[in-house]
């Protein structure tokens, strides 16, 4: 019994070590039982082709070297860039900066365009008239003999009003002055001159008297304005975070490009270590072409490590360059600062707080409040009837060459000058006053209107309710992104470390012929993975202050950035004024406040 439990066991043995050396089941146990068994050459299948035993003692050709140059870029001329050069040039040049630049100065001239109404307009009608008419009543009555009158008139009139704002009345003055001649025998004077002065002036006492038409539309031309101030404002803290992202980014993308070239270069070294060891003969040449394979695959990764540097390259300096033909397009970018990493605490309370004071969108929301408000007040007015004061002083003159026999009394006898010392001394004159009203019955235009603008005011409401609630939410996560960035990166430290560990102590195990150079290699690549990572982490920590500077509205004061209140371009310390002339690089760069948590100095 025990005899052929031995013998069983030997067979399952011998069958197992002929699977695992690739025999044929017979073949091992004929092995095991001490038999010399000729193993059967297996003939190639058809259409399969047979394995070249060459591939693995020779050496693999190598693909060509991969060197420092790229598409478009000259290695020898470098432009050394601080992340505030760069945000400084992105506020000179900027084109989306600009475009909202550019609106704010269109709100400033609509503004000043809308105050021409009370601009002070002057008229003048200066024509001559040399006309015949026939007439069928008799010469006593119409003054002519023959049936025909003949004038000739000569009108030379002067116009000057303004509406004025304070009260949305208006006055007018016209100054109108006639020469005429005739042939009518009734007329007492001919030529006779006809000046006149009249001041007219029109108060609204009810509709349109605290605020009009005219106005309304400055008021919501003001408040046009500031939105597009605010909305210039909004524009520049996200092109500054556009910025810190792609500085970042472009930094973390060289960093890489380093990790991936040292990580050659240990391949490269582990190379040259195992030709010496198969030369010597104490390894085998599979695992030099386990090595060579590593290193072309550690040139893909150099390769795909310099698209990215182009990429984000490209990417920074379409933020910072409005000329296609600026020579910084063929400059190497080398960014100068290096993410920074430290602990600053954020209260939760503060920083919501600290967003609902500065967040331009909420501004802008509650500035759409005040018009809907400047909307509120113009129609409800407008639901008033009509009621307009109006009063008119006239003053004339008469003078002219008196007709023979016509009996024109001598203070009309004269010249124009005559009739102007009769005009001022206002020995003719007219005084009229009144009222005007006007009312529609149902009025349903302003009770439309003004209904309309009160459901927008709820809606307005509404809206900055919600946008309150989404900044609390966006602080919210800005801060998790922040703590989870800083976790992230104290475990790729310590992951960093542990794979260099883990690394030296395989290439020493396998220096004592206790590994191999798979796994040599397989940590080799861990160890790459895990610097990478730590770099990442780092930049993901960067790039979450700085998106806590945005949601928290304090961009501007963390980059130590003034936008003057009167909606003009930012100026940022000594440099020149966004959209003035001088050269970008002539004005030195702002320097960075101290605690800037955007960097974590």
């Amino acid at each position: 019994m025990v005899i052929v439990q031995r013998t069983s066991r030997t067979k399952v043995a011998a069958v197992t070590l002929a699977i695992l050396f690739g025999l044929s089941p017979v073949a091992g146990v004929g092995v095991a039982l001490g038999q010399q068994t000729q193993k059967p050459q297996t003939p190639a299948r058809p259409g399969q082709t047979p394995l070249d035993t060459n591939a693995i003692t020779q050496p693999l050709a190598a693909s060509p070297p991969v060197g420092h140059e790229r598409t478009g870029v000259d290695l020898n001329q470098v432009d050394n860039l601080t992340l505030q050069d760069a945000i400084r040039l992105a506020l000179i040049n900027n084109l989306t900066i600009e475009q909202f630049r550019q609106a704010v100065q269109m709100s400033q001239y609509a503004l000043f365009s809308t105050r021409g109404v009370y601009d002070i307009t002057s008229t003048a009608n200066i024509n001559y008239l040399n006309q015949t008419f026939p007439t069928g009543t008799v010469g006593t009555v119409s003054g002519a003999n023959t049936g025909a009158l003949t004038a000739r008139v000569v009108n030379y009139n002067f116009t000057t009003g303004q509406a004025f704002a304070p009260t949305g009345g208006s006055w007018l003055v016209n100054f109108n002055n006639s020469i005429t001649w005739t042939s009518s025998t009734v007329s007492l004077l001919t030529p006779s001159y006809t000046p006149s002065l009249q001041f007219s002036v029109t108060q609204p006492l009810m509709k349109n008297l605290s605020v009009d038409a005219n106005r309304h539309t400055i008021q919501l031309a003001k408040e046009a304005l500031t939105v597009s101030d605010s909305q210039f404002r909004q524009q520049v803290i996200q092109i500054i975070n556009q910025v810190q992202d792609a500085y970042w980014e472009l930094v973390f993308a060289i960093r890489n490009e380093k990790i991936a070239r040292d990580t050659y270069e240990l391949t490269l070294k582990q190379l040259e270590d195992n030709r010496k060891q198969v030369d010597a003969g104490t390894l085998a040449p599979l695992d030099l072409r386990q090595t060579e394979a590593q290193l072309e695959s550690n040139k893909g990764s150099i390769i795909a490590a310099k698209q990215t540097i182009t990429v984000d390259e490209n990417a920074l300096k379409q933020l910072l360059l409005k000329d296609r033909g600026d020579k910084m397009w063929n400059s190497v970018v080398k960014p100068v600062d290096e993410p920074q990493f430290d602990t600053p605490t954020f209260s939760v309370d503060e920083s919501i707080a600290l967003a609902l004071k500065n967040r331009p969108e909420l501004e802008q929301i509650r500035l759409l409040a005040l018009r809907n408000q400047i909307d509120i007040n113009y129609f409800k007015n407008q639901l008033k009837p009509q009621l307009d004061f109006q009063g008119s002083y006239l003053t004339q003159g008469l003078a002219g060459s008196a007709v023979p026999g016509a009996g024109a009394g001598p203070q009309f006898t004269g010249g124009y000058l005559t009739s102007l010392n009769q005009l001022f001394a206002q020995d003719f004159r007219s005084i009229q006053v009144g009222v005007v009203s006007s009312y529609p019955w149902r009025n349903r235009l302003a009770r439309g209107n003004y209904q309309q603008s009160l459901a927008t005011a709820r809606q307005t409401d509404a809206a900055e309710r919600a946008q309150i609630e989404q900044i609390e939410v966006d602080v919210r996560n800005a801060l998790q992104a922040v703590d989870a960035s800083r976790e992230s990166y104290e475990a790729a430290v310590a992951g960093r470390k542990a794979a260099y560990a883990q690394y030296v102590g395989e290439e020493e195990k396998f220096r004592a012929g206790l590994s191999n150079t798979y796994l040599v290699l397989q940590q080799e690549t861990a160890y790459a993975n895990a610097q990478g990572a730590e770099v990442r982490a780092l930049t993901n920590y960067s790039e979450a202050l700085a998106n806590f500077q945005r949601v928290t509205g304090t961009t501007l004061i963390s980059n130590n950035i003034e936008i003057p209140a009167t909606a003009q371009p930012p100026a940022q310390n000594t440099s020149p004024v966004p959209g003035q002339s001088p050269s970008p690089n002539s004005a030195p760069p702002a320097k960075q406040p101290s605690g800037s948590s955007q960097s974590g100095k």
